[in-house]
């Protein structure tokens, strides 16, 4: 599943599965994705504003 051009703001994503999700020209502002797992996932051309990334895998 692919996410273009979205902005994130205060999402809570702790400990959610990332896996095989891709995004693309994101913005990420403020969320949290502590103990997030994104294995096969992808961030291309992202940003990331005061994201938490705590022991995300």
């Amino acid at each position: 599943m692919a996410v273009h051009e979205e902005h994130f703001s205060d999402v809570d994503w702790y400990g959610e599965e990332l896996a095989d999700r891709s995004f693309v020209e994101c913005t990420f502002t403020d969320c949290d994705l502590t103990e997030a797992r994104s294995k096969g996932g992808s961030f291309d051309r992202c940003e990331f504003r005061g994201v938490r990334f705590n022991a995300s895998v």
